[in-house]
């Protein structure tokens, strides 16, 4: 099983149309978020795919937090955590997921997890600690700070992350 891995939508509804196709294409079905939603239209729109299931974290910049919640209240494809971060335990192994790369960097640390995701510098990476964990930014769906949107693909049973450049992409100035 692979998962999508995203960050940093800043309400760009194009880019999140194109990663949902990618999405799709790879035969993924749970999608995690690692915050900057921005507008409960954001999340309306990802749950408006039936066949994903969303898991996230809430951002910096998520002041709308009170409408997403009471907008998706009792939708099974969007659970989000009222925590900044979040640990899920899948069958392939302890994940930890935040909006917040100093919060991930300890958990990363800790050995713990088997992978820690998270967003809001808007800057891709990857890197695998001594102890085994994968520590993971996907970059920025919007593409509004590097100009190139992105998303991750994680693949557990590699414990590695695909960075995925959209080619076609929209970034509003």
């Amino acid at each position: 099983m692979q998962y999508a891995v995203i960050s940093d939508t800043h309400d760009n509804y194009y880019n999140l149309k194109q990663a949902i196709k990618i999405i799709k294409e790879h035969g993924i079905s749970t999608c995690f978020h690692l915050g900057d939603y921005c507008a409960p239209g954001v999340v309306k729109a990802m749950v408006a795919h039936k066949e994903l299931k969303w898991r996230g974290v809430w951002g910096n910049v998520d002041g709308a937090r009170a409408q997403i919640v009471l907008a998706q209240k009792g939708n099974p494809n969007f659970d989000i955590s009222f925590e900044s971060f979040r640990e899920l335990d899948l069958s392939e192994g302890k994940v930890f997921l935040t909006h917040y790369p100093r919060l991930a960097k300890l958990a990363a640390r800790s050995g713990e997890y088997k992978a820690v995701f998270h967003g809001h510098t808007h800057e891709k990476s990857k890197e695998k600690l001594e102890n085994g964990t994968l520590l993971a930014n996907p970059g920025e769906l919007a593409g509004c700070k590097t100009g190139q949107p992105s998303f991750g693909i994680w693949k557990p049973d590699t414990n590695d992350i695909e960075i995925i450049d959209l080619k076609d992409f929209i970034v509003a100035k």
